[in-house]
């Protein structure tokens, strides 16, 4: 959805094999063959939906980052109000990744309304940015839903070393993404060869925050039937994170073995992948509006009832 292109796979003939068949071509083929070999060439794909969607995204990201910011300042207030949270050091770094989320929203409608004029620095440090804060909220949600042993490290320690390891899991993120080739105005993810092992990492590290972690922390919970002392926010909206995310998840892992013709590739599938990719990341960004309201809620109530 940030990042309006064609992420199908391509098949791109090389000067030299075109050098090596020029002679061939020139010997054997006349005009009469051009209706014959353009028939036999297999139709371009088109994908409908950046006609279709794409001039309704950036004013949904200026909405939703304008919204997730208003609800990530409230949400602080309301914090900063109630003295007795201000020991939920994970509470509060939530919050300031979503804050952080919601702000990098309108730079990524702006390039996509004007293109990506900031440049390829810019651009992967907002990339950068943006799935940091993903991957720390993953983090941090999975320690707010299950106690850690005393022993562990001070509790402010530890929510602040899963902050940082979010955005340094964001660094093969940051490197596959850029402006493009001979200039262009964009800020999306890149498909050189030698990025395949970044982009694989990558999707390793969503896959592990987002999926398996989650699970195993569900697991867990269940088979110790875990009990925390003190406030912390509903099982509901902790892992409503969770689950904004999940659908964009499958969705990466689509698009990757697409790339890689691990599947079949044909124009629907391509079609249905690009609906897929975009609707599930529009998903996932209702997060930084939906989760800070939820929780304010919840702060606002626990107020009440210890008054």
């Amino acid at each position: 959805m940030l990042q309006l292109l064609d992420r199908s796979p391509s098949h791109v003939l090389e000067s030299a094999d075109f050098a090596d068949l020029l002679p061939t071509w020139t010997d054997y083929y006349t005009y009469e063959d051009t209706t014959l070999a353009d028939s036999a060439l297999p139709a371009p794909c088109y994908s409908t939906f950046c006609s279709s969607v794409g001039g309704a995204i950036p004013t949904f990201l200026v909405v939703a980052g304008t919204l997730g910011i208003l609800g990530s300042l409230a949400l602080a207030i309301a914090l900063v109000m109630c003295f007795r949270l201000w020991e939920q050091t994970g509470l509060i770094l939530t919050t300031l990744s979503t804050a952080l989320f919601a702000t990098i929203l309108p730079f990524f409608a702006a390039g996509i309304s004007w293109g990506w004029t900031f440049g390829d620095g810019l651009c992967q440090a907002a990339q950068a940015m943006k799935y940091g804060c993903q991957f720390a909220q993953g983090l941090l949600v999975a320690a707010c839903v299950c106690p850690m042993p005393k022993a562990a490290l001070p509790g402010c320690l530890l929510p602040l070393v899963l902050w940082v390891t979010g955005f340094l899991l964001a660094i093969p993120a940051a490197v596959i993404h850029g402006t493009g080739k001979d200039g262009e105005a964009i800020c999306a993810l890149r498909q050189a060869p030698e990025l395949l092992w970044w982009s694989l990492t990558h999707i390793i590290f969503w896959i592990a925050v987002f999926y398996i972690l989650p699970v195993g922390v569900a697991l867990a919970k269940v088979a110790l039937k875990w009990e925390r002392a003190g406030w912390h926010p509903p099982a509901v909206i902790t892992w409503l994170f969770y689950l904004l995310w999940a659908p964009y998840g499958v969705a990466l892992i689509l698009d990757k073995l697409l790339q890689m013709n691990l599947l079949t590739h044909t124009c629907s599938l391509q079609e249905h992948l690009s609906y897929f990719l975009g609707l599930s990341e529009g998903l996932g960004v209702l997060h930084c509006i939906l989760c800070p309201f939820l929780v304010l809620g919840m702060v606002i109530r626990h107020r009440r009832a210890a008054q």
